[in-house]
């Protein structure tokens, strides 16, 4: 989510100082109308998200856990300091990349990202063609509810933007296959300018 942002700045359709409610006026609820694009990709919006069983069970919903995000409140002012956003992050970008484009956004994903990266085996989502071939994974949690949510059939076909595993992933990915001979130098981005940078701000 974070690099299909970077690119709608590049392209001048967002604004990364820019209130999220601009792009996503639901956002503006209960003291968030100035949590800024910049602001929740530094982790900084002050939205600390603690795991309920209701988010949990939300998560493999996109409508149900975007409406959750739109209700929440801050638990900081924003700006103030950081405040991981495990849940929240990306659904907020991804809401607004939604709403941006005016498109769906597993297809915005692929079209922008995975197909011209030749990632064809990645997915937002597991096709229903491909459920054979998925791999289950096991973790202890307390909320056994949650759980049975994200590894049942329902839950692994929809978006689920949890920012920890995403992130964690994708550097993994990048490890792999400098590993093996590969190359992660193909550039979807140009270089830094001030207009896309993120310097944290105290």
């Amino acid at each position: 989510m974070t690099v299909l942002i970077y690119l709608l700045a590049e392209r001048d359709q967002v604004r990364l100082d820019e209130p999220v409610a601009t792009y996503w006026p639901e956002f503006a609820q209960h003291g968030k109308s100035s949590i800024t694009i910049r602001q929740v990709l530094q982790h900084r919006s002050g939205l600390v998200q603690s795991m309920s069983i209701g988010d949990a069970l939300a998560m493999s919903n996109w409508d149900a856990f975007t409406h959750r995000v739109a209700h929440s409140r801050p638990a900081l002012m924003p700006g103030d300091g950081p405040a991981y956003q495990a849940l929240s992050y990306g659904f907020i970008l991804g809401k607004i990349v939604q709403r941006v484009t005016q498109r769906p956004i597993r297809e915005v994903l692929a079209s922008e990202l995975l197909n011209p990266l030749a990632m064809h085996d990645t997915f937002l989502g597991l096709p229903d063609e491909l459920w054979e071939r998925h791999v289950p994974v096991l973790i202890r949690l307390i909320a056994l509810g949650a759980l049975w949510s994200l590894q049942r059939r329902h839950g692994k076909s929809l978006p689920t933007l949890r920012s920890s595993m995403v992130s964690v992933a994708a550097a993994v990915l990048a490890c792999l296959l400098i590993a093996v001979g590969g190359s992660v130098a193909v550039r979807h981005l140009s270089p830094p300018t001030p207009a896309t940078t993120s310097p944290i701000s105290k």
